[in-house]
């Protein structure tokens, strides 16, 4: 039970990429993750469009404060990429993944701030936000295998169940026919 804290401490550091970084530098990322989403939802807080009388019937929930605004950027598993992505080591993709993450950032803002009506920006706005998800996935992806899976949608929750299935002794080693 005395080895706790440092199994606990060893998952963190596998989790976040943070073997051989101070705690001050993943402090830093962290806080620089948080000021960039603090930002955009200033940013986009001000661009808000006013609820109107078709909202109340919307099935989309309409931000009603900075906090409706802030929380998808914080909580989302792009930003958790992103943190690894500060952790790991300086390379060329490294900035260029950050880049394409803060511009991520800025487009779901922006989209949950403006809340599209017509079907033709909508798509506009979902092809950009998908488009900068798959540009950061794969730049994240060049650095590291497991947060390139993180920022992938669909590619963290597949890693997600196989790690499940790893623990429980049944994922196949062999691949599967489609």
């Amino acid at each position: 039970m005395n080895d706790l804290p440092a199994r606990i401490e060893s998952k963190a550091q596998s989790f976040l990429n943070s073997e051989g970084r101070s705690a001050r530098h993943v402090a830093m990322g962290l806080a620089l993750a948080t000021a960039v989403s603090v930002g955009i939802t200033a940013l986009s807080q001000r661009l808000a469009k006013s609820p109107s009388r078709e909202d109340r019937h919307s099935p989309v929930e309409a931000p009603r404060n900075p906090l409706s605004l802030m929380a998808p950027a914080i909580f989302s598993a792009s930003t958790l990429a992103a943190l690894r992505v500060w952790n790991g080591p300086t390379r060329p993709a490294k900035h260029r993944a950050l880049g394409l993450w803060m511009g991520l950032q800025l487009a779901n803002a922006l989209t949950v701030a403006r809340r599209p009506s017509r079907l033709v920006t909508q798509v506009g706005a979902a092809a950009a936000t998908a488009g900068l998800a798959a540009a950061f996935a794969h730049q994240a992806r060049r650095l590291d295998r497991r947060t390139g899976a993180m920022a992938s949608t669909e590619g963290g929750k597949v890693s997600l169940v196989n790690r499940i299935g790893h623990r429980l002794g049944i994922n196949r080693e062999r691949p599967t026919l489609h």
